[in-house]
């Protein structure tokens, strides 16, 4: 909670008296909100075909459920749940067979054909028989009623609480809003900002410290949370796991090497070959400490003097991007969600794959440019669609490289916002 308030002041602190913001800060806001967005459905989409978290049954359960010729598909499910009872009764428990036989009964009522509901079935089973062996305390709640008109007021109900409320019941969503409409107005007060703008540099420094503090003893967690979680599935993890950072990285590459570069060309001509020996030396500082803030100073060397962008743009928009735009992180958050749904066995429709696209864009904004700060916001996407937060024990264990890329892409990102905005703003002024 201290990294998401302190960021997001350190954010309206850059951005200056909010009530004098001019089209430049509009434009900012509107590129950010635009790439993380693209980077969130890009996520979605690698991770729904991907499907890193699915795990099928044996063999054996495969041919017995394919051989079912039944066309019913409400008798169907009860075959399907009968064959589960009689074939799997150790792995599988009375509670997790409901939550199989009421998916599918769902999933029936949908315009599904018989064959998709088995291979549906299939793949639910061998998730439900891997959170078996995961956890038996972990289990997803159930939102799949919650439509996206319901999950949006109730938002609005959960913001409209005491921060203080909020800060102790780890409503990020709500500090977020706080923060936001207390940063805007502290920008409107006049000298005495500086005061508490200063105070706020202070904590922020402090708590980074006792990140990395805490980020030196990282490693033996994992090594346990690992342990444990081999321990139980056996070498079968990390085939879930390599999937799953197959598709980051895959996303995370289309992003930063197709979307990001088509983007500055379109806008300003620069060709994908220029903008990528001009922003080098940032990746490379971003890629190894893992820090949109530590990169700064580089990034704005780099958009100054490599790509001509001018010092009155840069100063404004970088400083706002290092804290708000993190197109990796969402991309990350939204791919994340989603596999360790599909490792605990809860199927996401439409509406709460728009859920995870909003919460996951949210969440990237109150993350702070430093390692780790992705995994910290992760809880607030998981929690938005009933999922358990023990799953990101699943994932932590790789998730230094995976910050690696996704923090170029972060800093990438920036500097194409700086690029587009400052390539507008030149051709405005030609035409004027």
């Amino acid at each position: 909670m201290p990294i998401v308030v302190t960021s997001i002041l350190a954010a309206f602190e850059s951005i200056g008296n909010v009530s004098n913001l001019s089209n430049l800060g509009i434009k900012s806001i509107t590129y950010y909100l635009s790439t993380t967005f693209i980077a969130v459905i890009l996520g979605l989409i690698l991770v729904t075909l991907i499907e890193p978290g699915i795990s099928k049954p044996s063999k054996f359960m495969q041919q017995k459920i394919n051989s079912l010729q039944e066309s019913n598909l409400q008798k169907l499910v009860l075959d399907i749940t009968e064959i589960v009872e009689s074939e799997t009764s150790q792995s599988l428990n009375s509670g997790k067979i409901q939550d199989l036989q009421k998916t599918l009964t769902k999933i029936a009522q949908g315009n599904n054909s018989a064959d998709d509901l088995k291979q549906k079935a299939l793949k639910l089973i061998g998730s439900l028989e891997l959170r078996s062996k995961l956890s038996n305390d972990s289990k997803p709640t159930d939102k799949s009623n919650l439509s996206i008109k319901d999950f949006l007021l109730l938002q609005i109900e959960k913001t409209l609480i005491n921060p203080f409320e909020a800060l102790a019941s780890k409503n990020v969503l709500a500090i977020i809003i706080f923060t936001m409409l207390f940063g805007g107005a502290l920008t409107t007060i006049g000298p005495s900002k500086e005061k508490i703008f200063e105070i706020n540099r202070a904590i922020n420094l402090s708590v980074m410290k006792i990140i990395h503090m805490i980020m030196y003893f990282c490693p033996l967690g994992v090594f346990g949370l690992i342990a444990e979680v081999t321990s139980s599935l056996g070498i079968e993890v990390f085939s879930r796991l390599g999937l799953y950072i197959l598709c980051v990285l895959l996303g995370l590459a289309i992003h930063l090497f197709i979307i990001l570069p088509f983007i500055v060309y379109t806008t300003s001509k620069v060709s994908p070959k220029q903008f990528f020996t001009a922003i080098k030396p940032s990746l490379m500082v971003a890629f190894s400490t893992s820090s949109s803030s530590a990169t700064l100073p580089i990034n704005l060397q780099c958009v100054e003097e490599n790509l001509k962008v001018d010092k009155r743009i840069s100063k404004f928009v970088l400083p706002l991007g290092s804290t708000i735009n993190m197109d990796g992180t969402a991309l990350y958050e939204a791919v994340a969600a989603v596999f360790i749904a599909q490792l605990f066995g809860v199927s996401l429709d439409f509406q709460s794959q728009i859920i995870v696209a909003l919460t996951a864009a949210l969440a990237s904004m109150g993350a702070a440019g430093i390692p780790a700060a992705g995994t910290v916001t992760m809880s607030m996407v998981l929690a938005a669609v009933g999922l358990p937060i023990e799953g990101i024990g699943i994932i932590l264990a790789v998730d230094r490289p995976l910050d690696m890329c996704r923090t170029a892409v972060n800093v990438a990102s920036d500097a194409t916002g700086c690029v587009v905005i400052d390539s507008i703003e030149k051709s405005k002024s030609l035409f004027s």
